[in-house]
């Protein structure tokens, strides 16, 4: 009988489905497989960097634990601190009030040790107080026990002129007022504008002393300087008889110009400034200059019945 030929072929239709079936599979699926696998590259990229990433940020969070850490003890020796300084303070406040309670107590007993002085003091009869006395005292001959002196000074070219001695007069005027005195200075004339009248100080009175004199001898150095014009006594005196002194001390040769004086002559003169020397003002007079020319005795007659009409003093001071 013959035997069948079994000749195995490897190669077959089957064979090659089966091989052709596989290699498509794999074909596709690396065809699916293709652009995941560059993904995976930059998702590995991607984890190193999350990787590193969560390395600094578990630096800083070590780091930041390490500064909370350094701040908790910061705070707490603060806090340490703190309590032994409030300690110290509520001390030194205890300390404080008990000092405070002990002078409440003294001052207590200090205010009763006062009312009980206060009480004694009232069952004494009161002693009454003797007014001071004014004292008298001279200048330029002139006796007076006035506090507040105005000296009234004629600061015409005439007067500077003949009364040589002016400067002389004045400082020993100055010289005598003390601190029991206030004093001012006056200078008059008749200048181009009419009347003129400077005084120092402007307003009120100086008290005597060095530094008082000081200041007056200056003014009266400049005035001094400045002495022009004629004379207007008549509106000086009146000036004069307002000011708040108690005593004018007029200092002039007596020659009076009817036109520097509103025409009046001199026993008008003497009639209205009597009349307005309302409070009654002492007039002292001084008489300086080349007041002896005058031969009819009219210079002189006038500052005797000025002074005499407002109860002053007169007094002649040759050149």
């Amino acid at each position: 009988m013959k035997k069948k030929d079994r000749t195995v072929e490897v190669f077959s239709l089957s064979a090659l489905d089966l091989f052709a079936s596989a290699m498509g599979a794999f074909v596709l699926l690396s065809v699916i497989m293709l652009p995941y696998y560059y993904k995976g590259k930059e998702l590995e990229a991607e984890n190193g960097n999350l990787e590193q990433a969560l390395q600094l940020a578990a630096t800083q969070a070590a780091e930041a634990e390490q500064k909370r850490k350094e701040k908790a003890d910061e705070l707490e020796q603060i806090d340490t601190a703190e309590q032994v300084t409030s300690s110290t303070e509520q001390r030194k406040l205890l300390q404080r009030l008990k000092q405070n309670a002990a002078l409440s107590a003294k001052i207590e007993d200090l205010e009763k040790q006062i009312d009980s002085e206060r009480r004694k003091l009232a069952k004494k009869p009161k002693a009454t107080k003797k007014p001071k006395k004014k004292v008298s005292f001279r200048f330029l001959g002139l006796k007076t026990n006035k506090s507040r002196y105005l000296i009234l000074v004629d600061g015409s070219a005439r007067v500077k002129h003949f009364a040589k001695n002016l400067p002389q007069i004045l400082r020993n005027t100055i010289a005598v007022f003390g601190s029991e005195v206030e004093f001012a200075f006056a200078f008059y004339r008749y200048g181009p504008n009419g009347p003129e009248y400077r005084r120092w100080p402007r307003t009120g009175f100086e008290q005597g002393g060095p530094e008082g004199r000081a200041k007056a001898l200056k003014f009266v150095a400049d005035e001094y300087n400045r002495m022009s014009g004629g004379s207007s006594t008549y509106d000086a005196l009146l000036r004069a008889v307002k000011e708040p002194t108690e005593s004018i001390i007029l200092a002039t040769d007596g020659f009076l110009f009817k036109k520097h004086n509103q025409g009046l002559g001199w026993q008008a003169i003497v009639q209205q400034v009597t009349a307005q020397n309302l409070t009654k003002k002492e007039i002292n007079t001084v008489v300086i200059g080349d007041f002896f020319r005058d031969k009819s005795g009219t210079w002189a007659g006038f500052m005797n019945e000025l002074r005499r009409r407002n109860a002053g003093d007169f007094k002649a001071i040759p050149p």
